[in-house]
Formats: C-alpha cells, sequence, structure tokens
C-alpha cells in the first residue's frame, strides 16, 4: 500500500509540475500575443495616417487636374485619343 500511496505522490506530483509549466506557457503566448497585437495597432495606424496622406494628394491633383479641364483651352478628354505604346494608360495630347 505504501507503494501506491508514494507512486500517487509522484503522479500528482508530477501532474502538478505539468500544470504550473503550462500556466507559465500561457502567460507567455498570451504576453507574446499583446505585444504583437499592440505592434499591429501601430502599424495599421501608421498606414491608415500614410493612406490618408496619398488620399489628401491625390485629392488635391484630381482638383488641379478637374481646374484645367474646367479651362476653355483645353480640349475635352476623349476615349479615342491614342495611347502611348508604353500602355502604361497615360493619353497622348496632340495639339495642333
Amino acid at each position: 500500500m505504501s507503494a501506491n500511496v508514494e507512486r500517487s505522490r509522484k503522479e500528482i506530483s508530477f501532474l502538478q509540475n505539468e500544470c504550473i509549466r503550462l500556466h507559465k506557457k500561457i502567460a507567455y503566448v498570451q504576453s507574446q500575443r499583446q505585444n504583437d497585437r499592440a505592434l499591429w495597432e501601430r502599424e495599421r495606424a501608421e498606414l491608415r495616417s500614410k493612406v490618408s496622406s496619398v488620399q489628401a494628394e491625390l485629392d488635391d491633383i484630381q482638383r488641379r487636374v478637374q481646374h484645367l479641364y474646367d479651362l476653355d483651352n483645353m480640349p475635352p478628354f476623349d476615349e479615342s485619343y491614342p495611347m502611348n505604346e508604353d500602355d502604361d494608360g497615360a493619353t497622348i495630347v496632340e495639339t495642333v
């Protein structure tokens, strides 16, 4: 009976140590997750700021281009104008 009690104590001790180890691992993983989340939040805020800046820049360019198209001396935009050979979407406008 003493051997069974000793074996049970060893098993209980092993299980306690394993629980402690797993709790420490869980705490470590949670800590890493919080750090990763904080980093992700900072990067997301930074990228949103950059997107906002680029969008404002694009809006400004669009406003200036629209202003040029509104002038009387600019030819109207026409899809039939020939595209350049680089096929980058730029339109070649030839003046006469």
